[in-house]
């Protein structure tokens, strides 16, 4: 399914690595009916990964990220895959996430973490982490990136060893049963390596989520909890440091955009996957396929009829479609809306590089479908959207999508003109 004969992926999520933004544009990687869905399986701290469920969604999706460390049960063409983050800051943006949780989100949780949500927020940094560092729930605050990776080896053993130190041999070989071992502090570099391996369209720039934005939080209480800190990430230091060795000598030297900005070769990759359907005389491609370009925002409305993308959040997006060369075809873009009108009328598009031409168009059910001709030169075109601006919402009104937006879209595709 996807290059270098690799048939699905698997990024074993750590907390707190930026995995979330990760994987929001791996699942735009896959259609929605492959994608990973986040109840088949719990994690290692909550669930046994044991289980039956942990080895069959193997079969039942391209793409999985989870917190669970199920690499020995990914069958052969299966791409692994993991991100490090620098301990010190992991461990202080796992505590500043936890601070900005409410009661009801610890509600199903058992006793003692409910006590812990409470007292997160209650107790400075310092008398939390001699509270909670090596308590019964201590996996996520003392050396969990050595117990994370453990795990991978010796299962549940990582959870519940007193000694991180004991873990860090059979941590360590974890790291080299990844075919890509990368950091937080380069997720960018990461997201064009696996694009590259995996036959993707580089990422772009993508919205960073789920950031917690720990030193600016915890910025006063970080002296006095220094050396505890330093303790209680001693271990995790000596892995990300082998982490770090991996990755410059692996991988760090493809993790520049090199290819060409019209038709990169990821992108040229990627189209072949698509599968369009005939609606109405048009080719037709969905965002719930596989939707391959740069500049758009996760699918919103999963599984339901109203599924459909956000262009952002940069001004420019760029849409790769499979076309028959040197024919003149018509184009078009089924719109839902716009973050805001007046970007209607500040919309340029350009056709591999050149500016084009385009009209609005009345369709039942859409706010406006963008239509255009062009004769592509080669089997796969590029459509880039620039908006001038991209538009949020107001963080202080209610029911306000606060992400940076262009327009909002679920079918593209051409036909030819008589």
């Amino acid at each position: 399914m996807f290059s270098n004969g690799y048939n699905r992926f698997y990024h074993y999520h750590l907390k707190k690595c930026g995995g979330t933004s990760f994987n929001e544009w791996l699942d735009m990687q896959v259609t929605e009916e492959r994608r990973c869905r986040s109840g088949w399986i719990g994690d290692w701290l909550t669930a046994n990964a044991e289980a039956r469920d942990s080895r069959e969604i193997f079969y039942c999706s391209d793409g999985i990220h989870t917190h669970a460390p199920l690499l020995s049960y990914a069958p052969s063409g299966t791409f692994a895959f993991t991100v490090l983050r620098e301990p010190s800051s992991r461990l202080l943006s796992q505590v500043a996430d936890w601070r900005r949780l409410s009661a009801q989100d610890w509600s199903k949780s058992n006793k003692t973490l409910q006590q812990m949500g409470v007292d997160v927020v209650r107790l400075p940094l310092k008398e939390f982490l001699v509270e909670y560092g090596r308590a019964a729930n201590k996996v996520l605050l003392d050396n969990y990136l050595v117990r994370a990776m453990a795990a991978c080896r010796v299962g549940n053993l990582a959870r519940d060893t007193i000694d991180a130190q004991r873990l860090l041999d059979p941590a360590l070989r974890a790291l080299e049963d990844f075919d890509v071992v990368g950091l937080t502090e380069n997720l960018m570099g990461m997201q064009i390596v696996v694009s590259k391996i995996l036959g993707f369209a580089p990422p772009g720039k993508r919205e960073r989520r789920n950031e917690t934005r720990s030193f600016e939080i915890l910025e006063n209480e970080y002296e006095p909890a220094e050396q505890l800190i330093q303790d209680l990430t001693f271990y995790d230091q000596v892995i990300y440091k082998a982490a770090s060795r991996l990755w410059a000598s692996r991988h760090a030297s493809l993790a520049s955009d090199a290819s060409s900005p019209i038709f990169p070769e990821g992108a040229v990759a990627a189209v072949k996957r698509l599968r369009p359907t005939m609606q109405d005389g048009w080719v037709t491609f969905t965002v719930r396929d596989v939707l391959v370009g740069t500049g758009f925002h996760g699918r919103d409305g999963v599984g339901t009829d109203q599924c459909a993308v956000w262009t952002g959040p940069t001004r420019v997006a760029v849409l790769y479609i499979p076309v028959p060369a040197h024919y003149l075809l018509k184009f078009q873009i089924l719109v839902r809306g716009y973050a805001d009108e007046s970007q209607r009328n500040r919309l340029q598009i350009r056709v591999d590089g050149v500016i084009q031409s385009y009209y609005f168009e009345d369709r039942n059910g859409y706010r406006d479908a963008i239509v255009f001709e062009a004769t592509p030169s080669r089997e796969i075109i590029n459509i880039t959207f620039d908006f001038g601006c991209t538009i949020a919402g107001n963080p202080a009104l209610p029911l306000q999508d606060i992400r940076e937006r262009g327009f909002n879209f679920d079918c593209y595709g051409w036909q030819y003109t008589l």
